[in-house]
């Protein structure tokens, strides 16, 4: 098997589900208990806190809040914000997640002032373009980090210091899913920002929302737990495994970066070398771990189904829209065919440069068999 899908989700590493296990099975308290069973299983959900904090550098300055993944976290700001002040407006990039975007439209049906910074051909946001649809009305400007369906790296550090600065009551947050131990960002002027543990090696249905402290914000479930921000019996073997996936990868970080640079360049020079007829979408700013790909005239759809069968993995766009029969908003907005769009995700924890230059062959004797049909 070659997986190159870990952008949709990544597999749970040995050491993270022998973690998660022992809290399913021995560790197993309510952290809301006052025995000691509950104590301890308190005292990791506290210690995890403190780990993603650290890791990103937001120890002194928010709160963590587990959270399912990162749609839940993303549509509780959008619609948390929208519920504290029903008459400001909200700004949005123009390829955001779907969950973003199906949340913005929600609030646009409400009658909320809903306004969209559209991206450049090439993927990039005219940050002026942006601040003019910015006024003394608008509480909230939302951009992603990493799109991801294309891997576009947006510069959210910047953008986020110049909308305090010509709106300092103006909240921000960024979806930083697809960056979170991936790709760094100094998310100090954040106020809001949300991260899923399944892009990193944890289990699926575990996340975090980080808050800037002294913030209000409405819970989308009812509960006392996490500051009255998110109710429910606390996931304990998934905050778990989320600890440890980021205990692993915090001090990798680079290497990791630098690792999936190289087998980025060894794809792109070996899928050359065999293959005519397509086209790489490379963007001035990108996130190696995600690569787009284009082959004229073979539908995305039928290259993923037949790659399949081959062993080879990977995605005709986001996995979280895949089975919309609406085209992908983001190659379209891109000025890009949908149709032909594949996305390639490298992870240098699971994938070998043998992977990368026999997904290349696999590739491109597939298009040729394809095309031999026609």
């Amino acid at each position: 098997m070659i997986y190159l899908d870990s952008t949709a989700t990544t597999i749970v590493l040995k050491e993270v589900a022998d973690e998660v296990y022992r809290y399913l099975t021995e560790e197993f308290g309510n952290p809301s208990s006052a025995h000691s069973l509950g104590v301890r299983a308190n005292t990791l959900v506290e210690e995890a806190r403190s780990v993603l904090l650290k890791s990103i550098g937001l120890e002194n300055s928010h709160l963590c809040i587990f959270t399912s993944g990162g749609s839940e976290g993303n549509t509780q700001v959008l619609k948390g914000i929208a519920k504290l002040y029903p008459n400001k407006s909200m700004v949005f990039g123009g390829i955001e997640h779907n969950s973003v975007r199906t949340a913005s439209t929600d609030l646009l049906i409400d009658g909320f002032d809903v306004k969209t910074v559209n991206v450049e051909k090439d993927g990039s946001i005219n940050i002026d373009r942006l601040l003019d649809l910015i006024d003394k009305n608008t509480k909230l400007v939302s951009i992603m980090t990493v799109n991801n369906e294309t891997g576009i790296v947006f510069p959210v550090e910047e953008i986020a210091k110049r909308v305090k600065e010509k709106n300092p009551s103006c909240l921000v947050h960024t979806d930083y899913v697809q960056g979170f131990m991936k790709v760094p960002v100094v998310l100090k002027h954040f106020d809001f920002i949300t991260v899923s543990g399944h892009k990193i090696f944890a289990p699926k249905g575990i996340g975090a929302l980080f808050i800037k402290k002294r913030l209000n914000l409405p819970s989308l479930i009812s509960g006392s737990q996490e500051y009255g921000l998110r109710g429910g019996t606390h996931n304990v073997s998934g905050i778990a495994g989320l600890k440890k996936a980021a205990e692993i990868l915090k001090d990798k970080i680079e290497e990791n970066y630098r690792k999936t640079l190289d087998l980025r360049g060894i794809f792109k020079k070996s899928l050359a070398k065999k293959l005519t007829g397509f086209e790489i979408f490379e963007p001035e700013k990108f996130s190696p771990y995600i690569l787009g790909l284009f082959v004229k005239g073979i539908k995305s759809e039928v290259m993923v189904r037949m790659l399949s069968e081959k062993g080879v993995y990977l995605s005709a766009g986001s996995a979280c829209s895949s089975k919309e029969t609406v085209k992908s908003r983001t190659i379209q907005a891109l000025g890009l065919n949908p149709d032909e769009y594949l996305r390639i995700s490298i992870n240098p924890v699971v994938n070998s440069r043998e992977d990368m230059e026999k997904a290349a062959t696999l590739i491109s004797e597939t298009v040729k068999e394809y095309r031999d049909l026609l």
